[in-house]
């Protein structure tokens, strides 16, 4: 009998091979290997471990594998019956027979876990085949034993959680690598501008004053599977959707960071930088209605915020290059109140460069600091629009002083370099929006000319 080795599989089997004592080790490789009842070595036995991990290295794609990221959360499967076959079949590829065989089968998959999970004080076990349920990284296991892939299992499961069976995704979707990956790339655009992810365990929320763009946003992660959304009216005006922690997951494994973005001035990820084009046009759909505008003057143009002095939420401190107390001082000094509101004053690059330009040595050291942290998010979006022929130019556009919290925060602006540049984003990636999509077709339709669509 033999056995299709994966990384999984290797891993298991030198688990298992080296909590066997050393008269039992030879007879455990004689019954495991490929080409059952050749006799075979220690060495050999190694070396075609080292062989199969190298094989599936060679394999990884830019795409995230969904198993992966679904390691640690349970899938429901609808007929209990279907997940007992697949387990049955399991341990007749292992070997593994007599009396008991999914209870040693549960016990071998808990040795090989790479966290364990913990419920009401105890720890869950990888399978339950009563209720249909096991956990992602041994349904992985599993299924890569069997030859078979995820793509395999839709309409199979009825949900998919954590380990106390609430919230997830009901009748998850399982798309292809290409579908998977605009679903990801748009939510990582939306994400990027108006939510955050708490904490590792994926969990987050999104914001918009819109309940439009919040059903959007809803309407993408459908593409994954259904959610027990909560769409919560907040004060002044805005709406907050929680993003469960299975798809919060999935945009950890792309490289989205934890925290507060603002706090981190992170660039974006090299899923994003360094994606195939159907990646970049997703992100920059997504990314217009969400930070940015469209008007026949200034073509299209966005903003991006950045945080230079001051404490992060609930007094976490802040970790990036910040501003000497004297340089904040003299911000906060003269900003000017910005219309009605109370909380925050502004400075405008503009008069923060005269001064500079009159002597004034703190003022200059400040421009000095701006120039040598820019945002870096806006860089790179700025360079992907590079990638699909498009020309932005961006550079410093104000400072903002917040009396509650302390805050000093830079704002980058960015805008097409011409209208040409404008009209082929309008042909390339139209934003992902009823009104602004609108607006744009409009423009485009009293213009001249076709701009092709190429990339590089």
């Amino acid at each position: 009998m033999s056995i299709i080795v994966s990384s999984h599989t290797s891993l298991w089997l030198t688990m298992v091979y080296e909590s066997k004592d050393d008269d039992n080790k030879r007879e455990y490789i004689h019954d495991i290997l490929p080409n059952r009842g050749r006799q075979v070595s220690h060495h050999q036995y190694q070396y075609h471990l080292r062989t199969s991990f190298s094989s599936i290295n060679k394999k990884e794609q830019i795409c995230p594998n969904l198993i992966t990221a679904y390691s640690q959360q349970f899938f429901y499967f609808k007929s209990p019956k279907e997940l007992i076959k697949r387990l049955r079949d399991t341990c007749e590829n292992l070997g593994i027979d007599g009396n008991d065989i999914l209870l040693r089968l549960n016990e071998l998959l808990k040795e090989m876990q790479s966290k364990r999970t913990m419920f009401a004080g105890n720890e869950a076990n990888p399978i339950n085949p009563r209720n249909g349920r096991i956990k992602g990284e041994s349904l992985g296991f599993i299924m890569e034993l069997l030859g078979e892939s995820i793509q395999d299992l839709e309409g199979e499961i009825s949900r998919i959680t954590g380990v106390n069976g609430q919230g997830g995704l009901l009748e998850p979707r399982f798309p292809d690598e290409n579908q998977l990956l605009v679903v990801l790339t748009r939510l990582y655009s939306a994400m990027a501008s108006d939510g955050h992810i708490r904490n590792e365990s994926g969990k987050g929320e999104y914001y918009d004053p819109k309940i439009s763009r919040i059903e959007r946003v809803i309407e993408n992660l459908n593409e994954l599977g259904q959610i027990k959304s909560r769409i919560i009216e907040k004060t002044r005006g805005m709406y907050r959707l929680h993003i469960p922690s299975v798809v919060g997951s999935l945009l950890l494994l792309i490289g989205f960071p934890i925290g507060d973005r603002t706090m981190q001035n992170k660039g974006l990820s090299p899923f994003i930088v360094e994606g195939p084009s159907e990646v970049l046009i997703a992100y920059l759909e997504e990314m217009v209605p969400e930070e940015g505008c469209f008007n026949n003057t200034t073509g299209i143009s966005w903003n991006r915020t950045h945080c230079i002095y001051g404490p992060g939420k609930a007094g976490k401190k802040y970790e990036q290059p910040s501003l000497s107390k004297e340089q904040a001082d003299y911000i906060k000094k003269i900003a000017s109140d910005t219309g009605d509101t109370k909380d925050r004053k502004t400075l405008p690059w503009s008069e923060l460069v005269l001064k500079a330009e009159d002597g004034n040595e703190i003022a200059k050291s400040i421009a000095d600091f701006v120039n040598n942290n820019p945002n870096q998010l806006i860089k790179d979006e700025v360079r992907i629009a590079g990638r699909l022929g498009i020309e932005v130019d961006e550079g410093p556009y104000r400072l903002r002083y917040y009396k509650k919290t302390g805050r000093i925060t830079f704002v980058t602006s960015a805008r097409t370099k011409s209208f040409d540049d404008a009209e082929r984003w309008g042909q390339i990636c139209p934003p992902n929006d009823v009104e602004k999509r609108k607006k744009m077709l409009n423009w485009l339709a009293g213009r001249k000319g076709i701009v092709s669509a190429s990339t590089d």
